[in-house]
């Protein structure tokens, strides 16, 4: 065979093994792109589910503790004034028996389970980070907007406290959770004692007339929860 046309034959043969192998490695890319995107899209997805399992476990706990309040008072007799929701040894000056301390053993069904840290902002040193309260004021167009018992979490992750108004249909999807505009004192546990001060009040009238959602107080989230309306 000519030696000019046997080398032309040869470099056709590479071209060809050349171009083959740039398939392959563009097939390749292709597939591992696709793989990625999954991934990212696979860890997306559980994350959201994580968020929305969260929000979830919230909203039921403080439902069951309202539900102990109301059997508290409809079962046992005893008013809203009596309510004693910090466990053995009464600090509410008013409850004078087991019967009204809402965590007591043997009598409402319901424990007192801290909330979970993953729940929460990381840990800071104000006095109420880590634990639930019962406050005493009122939220704007529920009652006669008289102070009400209000279940609280202070510092909740922000992503937890979107998906609980926005699972309550109270905002849309990925809309910023309402601002408090009047100070409310939601440190003190409630005690017997009725107070004054402002009622729970955002501007844009999301949380009007809400008996649950969330709140900011600044750059602290919170979850509330109307335990008695008045």
């Amino acid at each position: 065979m000519n030696f000019y046309k046997k080398r032309c034959l040869n470099t056709a043969y590479e071209a060809g093994n050349v171009l083959f192998l740039i398939l392959i490695a563009v097939a390749l890319f292709a597939a591992l792109s696709y793989a990625v995107t999954q991934s990212s899209r696979g860890g997306g997805d559980a994350q959201n589910e994580n968020v929305k399992t969260q929000a979830s476990q919230i909203v039921q706990y403080s439902a069951s503790v309202k539900t102990a309040i109301q059997r508290m008072m409809l079962m046992g007799g005893y008013t809203y004034r009596q309510v004693d929701s910090q466990g053995p040894g009464s600090n509410n000056s008013n409850c004078p028996d087991d019967g009204c301390r809402v965590f007591s053993p043997d009598h409402y069904g319901v424990s007192y389970v801290p909330p979970k840290e993953e729940w929460l902002v990381p840990e800071n040193s104000n006095a109420r980070w880590g634990e639930y309260r019962i406050s005493h004021f009122p939220v704007d167009g529920l009652g006669t907007n008289q102070p009400e018992l209000v279940w609280l979490l202070h510092y909740v992750k922000e992503p937890i406290c979107m998906e609980i108004n926005e699972s309550l249909g109270l905002t849309s999807s990925g809309a910023a959770v309402p601002e408090q505009v009047l100070y409310i004192n939601t440190l003190a546990w409630y005690t017997g004692a009725t107070t004054g001060g402002n009622r729970l009040y955002d501007t844009g009238g999301v949380l009007y007339g809400q008996e649950i959602g969330c709140f900011r107080e600044g750059a602290n989230s919170v979850f509330y929860q109307v335990l008695d309306i008045k």
